[in-house]
């Protein structure tokens, strides 16, 4: 146990046995009518009991002192890691938003493409409704683009089992040649199909401000195509005729299997004519207008969906830093709340200490003057009564608590 302790310990288990001495050494003192009557100053005695509590709040002002300045030290450095931690969540955060306006000028809504394809698509939407309200009905497609190209692409194919049989016949040795031609002109025939429908659903539309000249050049180019499609099925069906007197020496079985594949040909051919019609508004503008817009549409919110990805892959990286520094200063900020508690503990011991060391001093010196005054025949000192007591007491607790 160290010296303060054995003090300290002194004056906490302080009691009124322990103002003996006090009353004895007031007893002999007051015999010799010591201190001498009208004396303004302190007893040797009393004199020496207050230096023995100066020095004793000294030591023990000594030991907090030191405690303190190094809770003291350990709490600025905690509060210097606090305001770096802080400091640098809040330039992150600016440097966050200063990110985010140049991500907007760049790519966002603050950019000039981004305005760019907002405009088109507003200016193709704002030209589909006035077309809309021209016509004053709804858009008169009625199969969608893949779904079209999927049927398209089938009836196409289903050609080949067909046309095949035909163009080996002229390419006998030749497999890939026959192929090739099977599918082209499968090919040919559902694009002839989708050409004739879309002229002759959108005739009312292409015919409207033309001429005579203009008349005579769409009926010859539908006819064309007509022509051209009508040759093809034909093409096929004697070149399968002839592949089929090949193959079997039955004249009306070769002629009924002919006509068979010629009607399939035909319904082929009629089937691709009514998807195309399906397919086609029969107005132009007004189909164009709506492929563009959705087009539009399609580009202005992939842009916006890119942009929103990027956005949010930026805040999900910056979220992660900043949370880590919030984290950060909040660990030192609860280290700095407990070096602070440690320290307004260690006050809060200091003025008890203070105080009971200086309510044993009071209890002391008023034991002593007590005792002495009743041993006394003499008059008494002037500065004997609680007021010195309490002046002596007053001007320790004003020294040592402003430590």
């Amino acid at each position: 146990m160290t010296a303060q302790s054995s003090r300290l310990t002194y004056y906490d288990t302080f009691t009124d046995r322990d103002l003996t001495r006090d009353r004895e050494r007031g007893e002999e003192d007051g015999k010799k009518d010591f201190p001498l009557p009208g004396t303004s100053d302190l007893s040797p005695y009393e004199v020496e009991q207050v230096k023995w509590a100066e020095t004793d709040l000294g030591d023990f002002m000594q030991e907090i002192q030191d405690q303190r300045a190094k809770l003291e030290d350990e709490r600025d450095s905690k509060q210097q890691y606090v305001e770096s931690y802080s400091s640098r969540r809040e330039n992150l955060l600016k440097e966050r938003e200063a990110r985010l306006t140049r991500m907007r000028e760049s790519d966002g809504d603050l950019s000039a493409i981004h305005e760019q394809k907002r405009t088109k698509f507003l200016e193709l939407d704002d030209q589909l409704k006035s077309k809309a309200e021209e016509l004053r009905r709804p858009l008169q497609v009625y199969l969608g683009f893949w779904v079209y190209a999927f049927l398209f692409l089938g009836l196409a194919l289903s050609e080949i089992p067909i046309n095949l049989p035909a163009m080996q016949q002229v390419f006998k040795e030749s497999l890939f040649v026959a192929f090739f031609l099977a599918v082209t002109l499968g090919f040919l025939l559902i694009f002839f199909a989708h050409m004739v429908a879309k002229l002759l659903r959108q005739q009312g539309e292409l015919l409207k401000d033309v001429g005579k000249i203009g008349r005579i050049l769409f009926w010859s180019k539908t006819t064309l195509l007509l022509l051209l499609s009508g040759g093809i099925i034909w093409l096929v069906y004697d070149l399968r005729l002839a592949y089929l007197s090949t193959t079997n020496g039955t004249s009306n079985i070769t002629t009924e299997s002919g006509i068979f594949f010629l009607i399939i040909n035909i319904s082929i051919f009629v089937t691709g004519l009514l998807l195309s019609w399906l397919r086609h508004d029969p107005d132009p503008d007004y189909h164009r207008l709506d492929i563009e817009r959705n087009k539009a549409a399609d580009t202005f919110e992939t842009h916006e969906r890119n942009f929103q990805e990027k956005r949010r892959r930026f805040l999900e990286t910056n979220d992660v830093l900043l949370r880590n520094l919030a984290n950060e200063t909040s660990r030192y900020e609860a280290e700095v709340k407990i070096a602070q508690n440690d320290i307004d503990n260690l006050t809060r011991r200091r003025d008890r200490i203070v105080n009971r060391v200086l309510f044993v001093l009071g209890r002391k010196l008023a034991a002593y003057q007590n005792a002495n005054q009743r041993a006394r025949k003499m008059g008494l000192p002037t500065y004997f009564g609680d007021a010195r007591i309490s002046l002596e007491v007053d001007k320790l607790r004003d020294r040592y608590e402003r430590m």
